[in-house]
């Protein structure tokens, strides 16, 4: 064997133990999942894909507002592609009425559609970096870094500015978090066991976090948005959408931190999170039922209660139920 050969070699041995972002592993973390969580994640994307391309609703233009021409082309596309195609639908309001990132014309119709049509792959994704996060998986990393591309794509196109800007953070944050996991926190941090006074201390200094950061994000997020639209958010977005999506990203961003240092506690912020992020895609905070982020965060809900189960609340209940004492 040449000396070629065995740098090669080398090399090949050195990419495999960084096995940067769990690029590595990625399929063999998958393979290692549960039976019924395979079955569940299969079913999941099924399901998503499914709903990321058909409407119930379908379209609903009052044909007053459009022109001869718009109604040329929309009967012409409803032809093709039927008037439940989500992405015509998009496509067909943006043609029509505009959207948050700009005024009615052709091109931004195609660009709404695309970006809109992210959600089902933002979607799956997330649910397999849950997975990978709830099961304490490197891959996680990589995951993450495909859904916060998918998702910010569509976040744009959806109006939720800080959802967007967020997804930039994971996404140049993946590599960072990658190294902090695999050389710096491989062991989880907990406050179980601590005194009473650290735990109390730890709550409230969470908590406020969370709360400067959704007020820092509450007024980032609407000079941002006008700052690159030169829309007026208010008149576009509202103060809804900017509750939903400063509270969010206030919780989404220490979140993270806990994750990148390997928290255990971070899976209270998820479960508050999934829960706010179903309520933010229905009317009350959008302007319609976003069925694929909806079932997304459900599900999310149900794979961080996994989590949430084996480094919280099971030892929670053990302490208020002695003879359910779990051995460390």
């Amino acid at each position: 064997m040449t000396k070629q050969d065995l740098q090669k070699q080398k090399s090949k041995r050195l990419i495999k133990d960084l096995n940067y972002l769990g690029l590595g592993t990625c399929i063999k973390d998958l393979k290692q999942l549960p039976k019924f969580l395979k079955i569940f994640l299969i079913f999941g994307a099924f399901a998503l894909t499914f709903l990321n391309f058909y409407s119930f609703q379908g379209l609903q233009i009052d044909a007053n507002s459009l022109t001869d021409e718009q109604k040329v082309l929309l009967e012409d596309v409803i032809h093709n592609l039927g008037s439940h195609f989500t992405p015509l639908i998009k496509y067909s309001n943006a043609y029509v009425f505009g959207s948050v990132i700009g005024a009615p014309s052709q091109g931004l119709a195609i660009a709404t559609a695309i970006l809109y049509s992210m959600s089902g792959l933002a979607a799956f994704t997330g649910l397999l970096s849950v997975s990978m996060i709830v099961y304490g998986k490197m891959s996680q990393f990589l995951w993450g870094l495909i859904n916060g591309f998918f998702y910010c794509m569509f976040a744009l196109i959806a109006g939720f500015i800080g959802d967007f800007i967020m997804n930039v953070i994971f996404i140049l944050g993946a590599s960072l978090g990658w190294y902090l996991f695999n050389y710096k926190h491989k062991k989880q941090f907990t406050v179980r066991g601590r005194s009473p006074i650290y735990k109390i201390t730890f709550v409230l200094v969470t908590i406020f976090a969370v709360a400067l950061m959704s007020y820092l994000w509450s007024l980032a997020i609407p000079k941002i948005y006008e700052g690159t639209t030169g829309l007026n958010y208010d008149e576009q977005i509202g103060k809804t959408q900017l509750l939903f999506d400063s509270i969010g990203n206030g919780g989404n961003l220490v979140g993270y931190g806990f994750q990148l240092m390997n928290v255990s506690e971070q899976f209270w912020i998820w479960m508050f999170l999934n829960v706010w992020k179903v309520i933010q895609y229905t009317p009350v905070s959008s302007s319609e039922w976003v069925w694929t982020l909806i079932i997304q965060y459900s599900i999310w809900t149900i794979l961080a209660s996994f989590g949430f189960w084996e480094n919280q609340l099971k030892y929670i209940v053990a302490w208020l139920f002695p003879k359910y004492s779990i051995k460390e």
